[in-house]
């Protein structure tokens, strides 16, 4: 498929389902990231470290707009 504008691409992008926009989105945003990467290892490392962390305890976490009204309440 070749899509000769943007908004023809967006057009495209729009049909896909959400979890295709998805991978579609990681793996723009890999691509960006494999490109432009400005991590230390030690950074990357310590990422990887609390990715892992986080991946089995999805659930656990507070919605950040949760977190901004309940620090506006005080």
């Amino acid at each position: 498929m070749v899509v000769a504008r943007m908004s023809d691409l967006l057009e495209e992008i729009e049909k896909l389902s959400l979890n295709d926009r998805i991978e579609l989105l990681e793996a723009l945003w890999e691509s960006i990231d494999a490109e432009t990467s400005v991590l230390t290892e030690a950074e990357r490392s310590e990422l990887d470290i609390r990715l892992a962390a986080f991946e089995p305890n999805r659930s656990a976490v507070i919605p950040w707009d949760q977190v901004r009204a309940e620090l506006a309440e005080e």
